[in-house]
């Protein structure tokens, strides 16, 4: 793709930064202004994915933006509130780390937008006050909160709030068709086409194959003219390697390699990485099994994470992982999705993901940064394989035949078969008397 060259001339950092304005939908900007303007103000030149969907979302309409992990989803939806700042977005995210985020993105206060995160702990009716005033130009919330708080109530029969609510992003939006069944608020969020009319929808995800894709469109009610940005979300820097599980499962011996035999403190430290696992038993279960192979002094190294731990204590794991002061996180979906660290060198999940969006969105932790390569290593179990498969669907049928067989074996010489006549109490020998005529006393005279 050729370099597209910035409408003004000289380099980027001389040019002084106009004023702020805002852009009207019928006069929105070029392709070269939208690249010049995102690298002028968030030291970010956007690739043309990230272009075309802040273009669409500018031109009124509803997007969804599908790329890899570590594309940089998140600009795409703060670019085009360089041009239209006035009016009020809802992002609506599945979890609170990914909700924290966004609440201290720098684009914001680049753009001076004030957000709020709004949660279970800070909700008052100053808050809600300040809301319907328009104090607050972004606010980030979860689905729960929105169906269940009743103050959204109040928000929603006003007609003149509804109209300044221009639009509403969804973070990892699969989750919308992924997580209907254990969250069933997801499937509730329909009611805001209809509430907020003026609002389009953004929608962002790294793991939406067609068959999600139209679930998400059909219980948002989205229109057909949707724009719909497919990239691939292929990650080349990292490989992707596939083994089975050799030891007893709840044994965990599987992940030993994590963490190397006979560790010390001098010893130069392991690859740093995320452990990923089914249920949050299992995921401290495997925190103690590594620790376990480290001395004394070391076993902070390694820590657990799931989504009955509060949210300081994940953040500040999260942190500890970021600047190098814990090797490793053993971790839920809680961990999954939308976090940035740059550097984790070695992704692993233990035991197969209930779907390959899962599974993906799982391995894109892996070296966020382009210029490093990571592993992803899936631990499966062995009836997933196709050898253990073939096995015992042999076994199967030999299993069937041998059945048929032995019952062949049972069968008599005539083909009528005559079933056993059950004798009445009355009617049974009594010591060894051959008639079977009723019972008297005068037999025993």
């Amino acid at each position: 793709m050729s370099e597209i060259t910035p409408p003004h001339p000289g380099p980027a950092a001389a040019v002084p930064a106009p004023p702020f304005h805002d852009v009207s939908f019928t006069e929105h900007p070029s392709y070269n202004e939208i690249i010049y303007q995102t690298h002028r103000l968030f030291g970010k030149k956007p690739c043309m994915p990230q272009v075309v969907a802040c273009d669409k979302a500018l031109r009124d309409k509803h997007v969804v933006f599908i790329v890899r992990t570590g594309f940089g989803k998140t600009l795409a939806f703060w670019m085009p509130l360089i041009w239209h700042r006035k009016g009020i977005t809802f992002l609506i995210s599945p979890l609170q780390s990914l909700s924290d985020q966004h609440d201290h993105s720098k684009e914001l206060g680049v753009l001076g937008i004030k957000s709020i995160h709004l949660t279970s702990k800070n909700i008052s009716d100053k808050t809600f006050k300040d809301i319907s005033q328009g104090e607050y130009g972004v606010i980030i919330t979860s689905p729960e909160v929105i169906n269940t708080e009743p103050h959204f109530e109040d928000l929603w029969k006003s007609p003149r709030f509804c109209k300044r609510v221009n639009r509403i992003i969804f973070d990892e939006a699969h989750c919308i068709s992924e997580w209907g069944d254990f969250r069933p608020d997801y499937k509730l969020l329909c009611k805001l086409i209809h509430i907020c009319r003026n609002a389009k929808f953004f929608l962002l995800s790294a793991t939406m194959p067609a068959l999600v894709l139209s679930e998400c469109m059909r219980l948002l009610q989205l229109p057909r003219d949707t724009e719909v940005i497919h990239q691939s979300n292929n990650c080349p820097n990292i490989s992707i390697d596939i083994r089975r599980i050799k030891f007893p499962q709840k044994s965990l011996f599987d992940l030993a390699f994590l963490i190397p035999f006979g560790l010390m403190e001098q010893s130069p430290p392991p690859s740093k990485f995320m452990a990923f696992l089914k249920s949050k038993q299992l995921c401290e279960k495997a925190a103690c099994f590594l620790q376990a192979r480290l001395p004394t002094a070391l076993k902070k190294k390694v820590v657990w994470v799931h989504a009955d731990m509060s949210q300081e204590f994940v953040r500040a794991a999260l942190k500890a992982l970021k600047e190098g002061m814990i090797w490793g996180i053993c971790c839920t979906d809680v961990a999954g999705m939308g976090i940035d660290i740059p550097n984790i060198e070695l992704i692993v999940h233990y035991q197969a993901a209930k779907s390959l969006c899962i599974l993906f969105q799982r391995f894109g932790r892996g070296a966020r940064d382009m210029n490093l390569t990571a592993r992803a290593i899936l631990f499966a179990e062995p009836r997933h394989f196709t050898d253990v498969q073939e096995k015992r669907k042999r076994d199967a049928e030999v299993h069937a035949l041998r059945k048929k067989k032995g019952k062949a074996q049972a069968l008599p010489e005539s083909d009528e078969i005559v079933p056993r006549k059950r004798l009445r109490k009355d009617t049974l020998p009594i010591r060894g008397l051959q008639s079977t005529a009723p019972f008297s006393p005068s037999l025993l005279a």
